[in-house]
């Protein structure tokens, strides 16, 4: 019962993260504005339907054992490939 509560939770995480980068597309965006970096709207697009697919899936893992471990290896593979994208437009 306690590994569905925090799935749910790891769901609501990345559901907000989503909305989070959808958002702020066209406008600055942490360190980054789109004066600057034109191509981190496109970027960040990207980002929020895909972190909005893995929480989708991390919510269907709710109900399957399998697809709660698949959710969580994508989600954490996703979050680490979302900072490696975005240190790239650091300089």
């Amino acid at each position: 019962m306690l590994i569905k509560i925090l799935i749910c939770i790891f769901a609501l995480i990345f559901f907000f993260i989503s909305g989070y980068l959808w958002l702020h597309r066209q406008t600055g965006f942490l360190l980054f504005t789109p004066e600057r970096h034109p191509q981190i709207g496109t970027l960040l697009t990207f980002w929020s339907i895909e972190l909005f697919i893995v929480g989708l899936l991390a919510i269907a893992g709710v109900f399957s054992l399998v697809v709660m471990v698949i959710a969580l290896i994508i989600g954490c593979l996703s979050g680490m490939l979302l900072g490696l994208t975005l240190v790239r437009f650091i300089n």
